[in-house]
């Protein structure tokens, strides 16, 4: 079994559900990938050709509009008002940011 945390989210990946705060969250299915993989890759850049790689696969003409509009759905999704989970990264893409009050103390 395979689970994903970043703070008040958890994904348990083999049973395909994704909770905040135990309350479960309807995503889609390409919203369900898209948040695993960033929940695979915190706070690292990642462009939107690693994405459509990733999630579409290349088995369909996916363009970054598409993306986009993905991620905006994941985005509304995620909004808590408290946290920004997914920011544009000018230049680049888009980061998946961990709450930092829910990062290990060092």
């Amino acid at each position: 079994m395979k689970i994903l945390i970043a703070g008040p989210l958890q994904m348990d990946v083999a049973k395909r559900v994704a909770t905040r705060q135990g309350v479960p969250l309807a995503l889609t299915r390409k919203e369900f990938e898209l948040l695993e993989y960033f929940m695979r890759f915190p706070s690292q850049p990642v462009n939107k050709s690693v994405l459509m790689q990733a999630v579409w696969h290349n088995n369909v003409a996916t363009d970054s509009r598409l993306v986009d509009a993905h991620v905006n759905q994941l985005r509304a999704k995620l909004h808590d008002g408290n946290h920004i989970w997914i920011e544009t990264v000018h230049g680049v893409s888009y980061r998946f940011n961990i709450p930092t009050n829910s990062l290990p103390k060092k």
